[in-house]
């Protein structure tokens, strides 16, 4: 029942009925069909098919390559998970735990690989130009590179940005229509923090206020949803799970 419960969460929330920049109903976004195919190559892997797992992921790729910031953390998860339970014996259809440590740590370095080739090397060829999303990043910079220097030359403007209450709001933005269960979901949430932190540094107006909130009205947050959701789904499960040793000990 929980279980269903969860999903249709997922169905109604609006984070996922808005993956388009421009609510018209007229513009479709290929970063769309990432979203169900990232939350099928995660339950694949947890059910032992590693295999599948990688080929849904190299789709997911190709939806887009902000996914990038997603599989790799994901695939640290992985790998850590592998390296905790090396030596405990698998299903026959997972292999061993050195097996998927491998794999998971090749879709780690594949993923970081296939952003840096997309961006400096496929982007530019084909548009020409820088990607455009470069350009919502204000002050940090108009390019990549820009922004990589701001970085590191103006630390505090990009914490200034991520500790502030319009970072605030975002978060409970996505985290509310799921019932805060992500939160609950142990390392889970850790792996949408880089493409979290990223969305954060976002400005869609150049006049924009550094308090004005950003809201998930676009589609740049795709990459978030089935993390946020397999994250609800593992809170879901550790709650769950204590609900029984309370009731012993209170019994």
């Amino acid at each position: 029942t929980l279980a269903l419960a969860l999903a249709v969460a997922y169905l109604l929330a609006f984070p996922v009925h808005f993956l388009d920049i421009a609510i018209d109903g007229k513009t479709f976004r290929p970063i769309s069909l990432g979203v169900p195919l990232l939350l099928w190559a995660i339950e694949r892997w947890e059910s032992g098919r590693p295999k599948t797992a990688v080929a849904l992921l190299l789709l997911v790729l190709l939806a887009k390559e902000d996914y990038c910031l997603v599989i790799a953390p994901l695939a640290v998860f992985w790998a850590l998970g592998a390296w905790r339970t090396r030596g405990a014996p698998l299903s026959p259809a997972a292999g061993s735990s050195t097996g998927q440590l491998n794999w998971a740590i090749g879709i780690a370095v594949g993923s970081v690989v296939w952003l840096l080739l997309v961006l400096l090397l496929v982007i530019p060829a084909f548009r020409g130009d820088v990607p455009h999303y470069a350009q919502y990043f204000g002050e940090l910079g108009g390019t990549p590179g820009e922004i990589l220097g701001t970085a590191f030359d103006r630390p505090g403007l990009l914490l200034a940005k991520w500790f502030s209450p319009r970072t605030a709001f975002y978060a409970l933005a996505l985290l509310l229509p799921v019932g805060l269960l992500p939160l609950a979901g142990g390392g889970r949430l850790v792996v949408a923090a880089p493409v979290f932190a990223m969305l954060c540094l976002l400005e869609f107006s150049a006049g924009e206020s550094p308090g004005q909130p950003v809201i998930p009205f676009h589609h740049f947050h795709a990459p978030l949803v089935p993390i946020l959701y397999w994250a609800a789904a593992g809170g879901l499960g550790r709650l769950v799970e204590r609900g029984p040793v309370r009731a012993s000990h209170g019994g």
